[in-house]
C-alpha cells in the first residue's frame, strides 16, 4: 500500500500527498492548508517542526518548515529509492532511516545533516536515537550504536520483517513479521531483544503505528479497522467502514485516524478513535466471522472441574466482589542490587563528563552563531546575537564546535561503557529510569536538570550558556539548548508537561515565574540523594515511614460496595501510585 498520509509528531498536522505535491493540513482547523509544490516524491515524514521529503532524480533530502512550507537550506543527496522507499523517523531525535539502495540513516546535528550508509542485507532499520538503531536482518535482530553492537538475537530465516516502530517509551519496539500467507506483530524489549507480546494476523494486512501511545492500527478485509494496544496485547477497536480504504494513518498519540477512500490518492476522511471505541462498545460493529481476522496469542487456563453443589453461606455485607489482583498502580517496587561505592563514583564521573561536554558544545555553537557575544558599542547593539538567533550568522568558532563535538561523542561512549562495566548492577540514574519507565529524553532531561546540584562547578557553565543574569540557573529553554543535538523543543516540552512522568511524579520541581519555557527547574532532594548513590530514608523521615502490610483487603470491615469502588478506582489509576 503506497504511503500518501503521515501525521506530524505534534499530532496537529497531517501531511497529504497528491499528484501536484504535498499538502500540510492543520487537523484542528486553526490554520489554512499549505501546499508544497514538489515533483517525484518518494517518501516524506514530519521531524519535529520540519517536514523531511526525499524527492527527485537523483534522489535528494529536502527539508521544509512544517507550518509555513518554506524550504530549509540546500538539499542533501541520498541513495536512489528502491521498491518500498520510505522514511521512518526516530522517536526522540531529529533523525530518520531512508530505505534507499543502500539504506541510510539521516540525522540532524545542529544545522548539519549527517548521512550514513547501512548494510544492503537489512530488511528494515528503526532509528532509536540519532546514533542508535535497531537493525532487522533475515538472520538476526541487533541494536547498534555506531560500530558497537549492544545485543544481537537470532531470527527465523523464513520470517521477514517488513515494518515496525520504536514505541514511545524507547524501551520496546513493534515489528511486523511476514510469514507464508500471514503476518504477526512482535513487541520486543530493546534491553535484550526478548519478545514481550505476539499478535497474529491471519492475512497480509497494512499496519500503522501510534508509537507514543503504543498502539497499532491494522486494516483487514479492505474495510475493517482494528486497533491493538501493544502494551497488553489487547484489541480495543474492531470496526468496519462503508468503503474500501486505499491508505490510512494514525497520529502518535493514538487519538485520530486519517483514511483515503478507495485508492491511495482518494478523498481524505478524518476519524476520531474515541468514536470508534464508543461504536465498538455499543455493539455497532458486525459479528466477527467464524475465524477472526486478528487474534492475540495467550494461554488460557484449563477449565476447573465441576464441583458438587454446596449449601450457600450467609451473605457477608463486608465482602466485596472485586479483588486487588494485578493492579498496575500497586505493582511492587523492583529490588535492585546497588553498585559499590567505587562503581557509583566511576559512573558519576562519566556522567559528569557527559553533561560537561554537552554544555560546552552548546556554548561553542552559541559562539559560532554569535548568540553568545559581548555587546559592541561601535556597531549595532547585539547585532551578532540577533543574527545568531535568526540563523543568518555562522562560522565564528568552527574549530571549537568540532573539538567539543568530538569530545561529546567520546563522552557518550564512555558513559555507556561505564554503565555496561557494572552490569548486571544498575547505576543510580539507571535504576530510577528502569523503575519508573522513563523515556530516553526524560532520562537526559533529569540528568541535565540535576547536574548543577550534583556537580556545583557546572553551574558557571550553565550561566555562560544562558547569557542572562535574570534567568534561573536551569529552565526549560536552557534544557532545549543543551539537548539540541539529541531532542527537539517539542520533545522536551512534552517531557516537562505537568502530566508527564518527570513532573507528575515529582522528580523535577517547577518553580514560579512568568511562564514556560522560563520557569525555574530543579530536582527533588530525595532524587538528588538517590542520584548520588545514597539512601532517601533520612530525607523522608519522619514524614514517610515504611510499613509492612498486616491485613488483606478482605479483612477490612468496611462495606463491600466501598471495597469494590476502591479497587475499580485503583484499576484506573496510572502507575506508579
Amino acid at each position: 500500500m503506497q504511503r500518501t498520509l503521515d501525521f506530524a509528531r505534534d499530532s496537529d498536522h497531517l501531511v497529504v500527498a497528491s499528484v501536484d505535491g504535498l499538502h500540510v493540513v492543520d487537523v484542528r482547523g486553526r490554520e489554512a492548508p499549505i501546499r508544497i509544490a514538489i515533483d517525484s516524491v518518494h517518501a516524506f515524514t514530519g521531524i519535529g517542526d520540519e517536514l523531511w521529503v526525499v524527492a527527485g532524480g537523483p534522489a535528494q533530502l529536502r527539508r521544509f518548515v512544517l507550518k509555513t512550507g518554506q524550504e530549509i537550506e540546500t538539499p542533501v543527496p541520498v541513495s536512489p529509492p528502491q521498491g518500498d522507499a520510505r522514511l521512518i523517523r526516530a522517536t526522540g531525535a531529529p533523525a530518520a532511516a531512508w530505505f534507499g539502495s543502500p539504506p541510510q540513516t539521516i540525522a540532524r546535528h545542529g544545522r548539519d545533516i549527517v548521512v550514513r550508509e547501512l548494510p544492503t542485507d537489512i530488511d528494515i532499520v528503526l532509528p532509536v536515537t540519532a546514533t542508535r538503531v535497531l537493525q532487522c536482518q533475515r538472520h538476526a535482530l541487533s541494536l547498534r550504536e555506531g560500530s558497537t553492537t549492544r545485543w544481537s538475537v537470532a531470527q527465523n530465516r523464513t520470517d521477514r520483517i517488513i515494518d515496525g516502530a520504536v514505541l514511545g517509551d524507547g524501551r520496546s519496539a513493534a515489528l511486523v513479521v511476514q510469514r507464508v500467507g500471514s503476518q504477526a506483530i512482535n513487541v520486543i524489549g530493546l534491553r535484550d531483544g526478548s519478545v514481550l507480546h505476539r499478535i497474529n494476523l491471519n492475512s497480509i494486512s497494512p499496519v500503522r503505528f501510534a508509537s507514543r501511545r503504543g498502539v497499532a492500527l491494522v486494516l483487514t478485509e479492505q474495510r475493517r479497522l482494528v486497533i491493538v494496544d501493544l502494551r497488553f496485547g489487547r484489541i480495543t477497536v474492531d470496526h468496519e467502514v462503508d468503503n474500501d480504504i486505499g491508505e490510512l494513518a494514525i497520529d502518535e498519540s493514538g487519538q485520530q485516524i486519517a483514511l483515503r477512500i478507495r485508492d491511495p490518492f482518494g478523498d481524505v476522511q478524518q476519524v476520531q478513535v474515541k468514536d470508534l471505541i464508543a461504536a465498538t462498545r455499543l455493539g455497532a460493529v458486525p459479528e466477527p466471522a467464524v475465524e477472526a481476522s486478528l487474534h492475540v496469542d495467550q494461554e488460557l487456563p484449563e477449565a476447573a472441574p465441576a464441583e458438587a453443589a454446596v449449601e450457600q453461606a450467609p451473605v457477608d455485607p463486608f465482602a466485596g466482589t472485586a479483588t486487588l489482583g494485578a493492579i498496575e498502580a500497586l505493582v511492587a517496587r523492583p529490588r535492585y542490587e546497588p553498585p559499590t561505592l567505587e562503581q557509583t563514583r566511576h559512573v558519576l564521573a562519566a556522567q559528569r563528563e557527559l553533561v560537561l561536554s554537552t554544555v560546552a558544545l552548546a556554548i561553542a555553537r552559541g559562539w559560532d552563531e554569535g548568540r553568545i557575544a559581548f555587546p559592541n558599542a561601535s556597531a549595532l547593539p547585539f547585532r551578532s546575537e540577533v543574527e545568531g538567533v535568526v540563523g543568518t550568522l555562522r562560522g565564528l568558532a568552527t574549530e571549537d564546535v568540532a573539538e567539543h563535538a568530538r569530545r561529546t561523542e567520546v563522552a557518550i561512549a564512555d558513559a555507556d561503557a561505564a554503565e555496561a562495566s557494572i552490569a548486571p548492577r544498575l547505576s543510580p540514574l539507571a535504576m530510577m529510569v528502569d523503575e519508573l519507565g522513563l523515556s530516553r529524553i526524560a532520562r537526559d532531561i533529569l540528568l541535565v536538570v540535576a547536574a548543577p546540584a550534583v556537580w556545583g562547578e557546572l553551574a558557571r557553565l550553565y550561566g555562560v550558556l544562558a547569557n542572562d543574569e535574570g534567568r534561573a540557573l536551569v529552565d526549560e529553554q536552557l534544557v532545549v539548548t543543551i539537548l539540541a543535538e539529541r531532542a527537539t523543543p517539542y520533545d522536551v516540552a512534552a517531557a516537562l508537561d505537568p502530566d508527564a512522568p518527570l513532573v507528575r511524579w515529582g522528580l523535577v520541581r517547577v518553580g514560579v515565574g512568568v511562564g514556560r519555557p522560563f520557569l525555574p527547574l530543579g530536582v527533588d532532594k530525595v532524587v538528588l540523594k538517590l542520584l548520588r548513590g545514597g539512601s532517601p530514608v533520612s530525607e523522608l523521615a519522619p514524614t514517610v515511614r515504611p510499613r509492612a502490610a498486616s491485613r488483606t483487603i478482605g479483612d477490612l470491615r468496611i462495606r463491600g460496595s466501598v471495597k469494590d469502588k476502591l479497587v475499580h478506582d485503583l484499576e484506573r489509576t496510572r502507575a506508579p501510585l
